[in-house]
Order: structure tokens, then sequence, then C-alpha cells
């Protein structure tokens, strides 16, 4: 059983008197079976009032508010969500991409030739490719830790499956939750061996550094981990956090503070906050004789890795309205709700299919037995599209031999239902329609009884 901060399961009366209107805050009707929250979430009333009001206000502009005070409450609403952060620990990015891409250049310099970079199999390219240059330009190696049978990443990990070795790692980018099928990595385990590879090393502060992208799970799930046991957490607002496009929160460990700015304008500099701008100076020069006309020190704590430019005083309110209503409903009640809905049904997909054993609460990946990867993509492409043209339609995703399903609040246990008939239907109908039957389940591979276990 996989109990990586699992909470319990089961709604108390408190909690659903917390989540009682949850679902009248998305325009999800009877006309579709929306099961794409890992790709993008409906946005909820509350969130599109406060769109349209801040884009209403740039008809006056003289009216916006501080966007620097709005960005520092959105800090403050974001650090709730990592365990034990502050407010100051917390940068306001464009994308994980580029959260991904500011950390690689932050940690450069101690990145060693011949060290290690670990990623898992089928990880999301934001998280990987900003590592892939980063690798190349130290001279490091990046090694992909494969999918574990069991979808038990985290055992696979200890050992240090795919050859890399712990003793020269630089880097490791794992996630909460992987984006394909919502298996878990348990962060608290792999943060003790960091811990235990900086003390052989002596150096508290230098690699591993432990990197995660929580996009399909911060809004649904606990991290799981404080934050002080991370070096980096990067999380797209516009999936379960139920923000618009064009942020990510990015958490920064105390330890990489003032560091390293990839967007070098006055605002990641001491002195450039609100409306204040930085004074030049026509004869200042360095040592040699080059002018400095900006000379200001970087910002305190992790806003020198903000997105550069002025906070966004339209996506801002927005960003802040889908944090007050994922911190009203909690966490907790969120994972509790959507284990309870999902859970079920998980059940009866393990039956017939692969699912992981250990995942997210709102989030799985539904793989069809003894297929090549090839097969497995066309299974999982083909299933989503068939699915699509039902009526109402069903609306999930192909991703890499999967097919993938993230709900939320707005769905209901028919919902579920729908979408597991539809799939053992299209099932049926696939192998019929190749001419050839089902492959049979490998009698050495057991299913888990607990395939909706979860962090």
């Amino acid at each position: 059983m996989c109990d990586y901060g699992r909470p319990c399961v089961g709604i108390s009366h408190s909690r659903e008197w917390r989540l009682k209107d949850a679902a009248d805050e998305f325009d999800v009707g009877e006309d579709v079976v929306y099961l794409n929250c890992a790709g993008r979430s409906p946005m909820p009333r509350s969130v599109q009032e406060a769109g349209e009001q801040a884009v209403g206000l740039k008809r006056r502009p003289w009216l916006f508010e501080d966007s620097d005070a709005q960005a520092n409450e959105v800090r403050a609403l974001a650090s709730r969500l990592v365990g034990g952060a502050k407010p100051e620990d917390v940068a306001l990015c464009p994308s994980t991409s580029f959260a991904f891409t500011a950390l690689a250049r932050c940690v450069a310099p101690r990145v060693e030739e011949g060290s290690h970079v670990v990623v898992l199999e089928d990880e999301m390219s934001s998280s990987v490719l900003p590592l892939q240059e980063l690798a190349a330009a130290r001279g490091a190696k990046v090694f992909v830790a494969p999918r574990p049978r069991d979808g038990d990443w985290t055992p696979a990990l200890l050992r240090g499956d795919g050859g890399w070795r712990w003793d020269k790692v630089a880097v490791l980018s794992l996630p909460r939750a992987h984006w394909i099928d919502g298996s878990v990595v348990d962060l608290s385990a792999i943060a003790d061996e960091v811990d235990r590879e900086r003390t052989r090393r002596g150096d508290d502060s230098g690699p591993p550094f432990l990197a995660v992208d929580a996009t399909r799970s911060l809004g649904a799930s606990a991290l799981a981990v404080p934050a002080a046991r991370v070096d980096f957490v990067a999380a797209s607002v516009h999936k379960w956090l139920l923000g618009p496009y064009g942020c990510s929160l990015f958490y920064v460990h105390p330890r990489h503070h003032r560091s390293y700015a990839l967007v070098r304008d006055e605002h990641a500099l001491q002195g450039g906050a609100s409306d204040a701008v930085l004074r030049f100076h026509p004869m200042r020069y360095s040592a040699a004789g080059s002018a400095v006309p900006y000379d200001a020190p970087l910002a305190g704590g992790a806003r020198c890795f903000d997105g550069g430019g002025r906070p966004n005083p339209v996506i801002l309110p927005m960003v802040r309205a889908g944090l007050e209503l994922v911190l009203a409903w909690e966490v907790s009640n969120i994972d509790a709700r959507l284990r309870e809905l999902t859970g079920p049904h998980v059940r009866r997909l393990g039956e017939r299919f692969d699912v992981p054993r250990c995942r997210a609460a709102g989030l799985v990946g539904v793989r069809p037995r003894g297929l090549a990867r090839s097969e497995a993509d066309a299974w999982a492409d083909a299933a989503a599209a068939a699915l699509k043209h039902r009526a109402p339609p069903i609306l999930v995703t192909g991703r890499f031999g999967a097919v993938r399903v993230g709900a939320h609040l707005y769905n209901s246990d028919d919902d579920l239902e729908a979408f597991v008939d539809a799939l053992f239907a299209f099932d049926d109908d696939y192998y019929v329609r190749r001419g050839y039957g089902r492959p049979a389940k490998p009698a050495t591979k057991k299913r888990p009884r607990d395939a909706d276990a979860d962090s």
C-alpha cells in the first residue's frame, strides 16, 4: 500500500459543508463530460469576474491597484500551498518552462563535468528541456529513470534505476504526480536521500539539487514534503490551481535567493519595486573602465526570479481569485473528495487495464495491456478521439500510450461511470475491428489490490 503523505479518506461533515457549492463555480453542463483538468481547468466564475473587472480598469488606468502589492498578495497565498514557505520565497513566472530555465541557470556553476542530471521517463518537456541544455553546457549527462512496471517510482529512484549514481547526481527533476498517468513520487523519501548525499559530500547547500514540477498536483493534493527540504517547486496555475494561462508559481529555497535573475530588469533589482525607478549613474565605472549606469544589487527573496516587467494587473487578480478558492475549499478536502469520486472507477478500470498503483487523487492514466509502445500510443489516441465524438462528448486526452483522466469538483459519479463504460466499449470494438483478440493479461503480473492508493 502506498502511503506517500496520504490524507485520511472520507469526507467529514465540515468538508461536505466547505465543498457543497464548489460545483456551482464552474460552467460545466450536462452537454459534456469534461475530464481534462490535467490539460486545463474550466475557469471558475469568480476567477472570470476578477479578470473582467481587471480588464475593464484598463479603460481608467489611474484606478489600478499597485501591481506589486497584488503580486505580494499572490505570493502570500501561494506560500500557504507549499508547506513552510514564506511569501518572499515565491517568484511569479510566465510559465513552468521559464521557472525551470531560471533554476537551470541558477545551479549551473555547481554542476560539474561528468555529473548526472536525472529525469523520469516520459516527463513533460518544460521540466526536461532546460536541464538538457544545462547538461550540454556543463559537460554533464542526462539520465532517464525508466518507468517501473508497478508504477511506483520511489523505490526505483532510490536504487538508481537507469544507470545513474547518487554520488554523481547534480540535479533531480521530479514531479509530485507524473503528467501522463498521475503516478506519484514520495518526495519525502527522495529528500531524505538528497540530505544523506549532501552529508556524504560535506556540503549542506550544494548538489544534488531537487527540483519539483507540481503542476499536476498542487491545488488538488498536498506537496507532502516541507518546502525547506526541496530546492525548487514550480506549478502552472491553469490546471488544479484554477487560474488563467500565463503564470507559474515558483518556490525558491532561501539558499538560492538573490543568486540569479533570468531577466535582469529594474523589477529584479533593489529599489525597482512599484513605480520607483532606478537612478542612472552616468559617471560610475567598473574596475575595467566600463560604464555601469545601473548597479543595484538583486532584489531580496525570490523576486529576482520573477518573469520580468511590471506584475500583470490583469492576470494577478485572476490568479489570486483561483488561489482563494483552493484555500477556502482546502486541499485536504479536495483531495479526499477526488479520491472518493475516482477510487471505485479506477478499481474497475484495473480489472482490464494498467493503472498506477500509487497515483494522484484526481489524475489517472489508463494503459492497455500487452501492446507495444507504438501500438499503445495509437490505442490511446484513438480512444480519446472516439470518446470525444460520443453524445455527450467525453473529453480526455491520449498521452504516450495512456488515456489520461483529470477530474475535479465539477465532476460527478455519473461522469466517471460514463467514461469507464465508454472506454470498455471502445476497447472491445478496437480489437474486433483489427481482427485479433485483446492481449491476455500477463500471468506473472499481479494486479495490485490498492489501485486507488495515492500520495
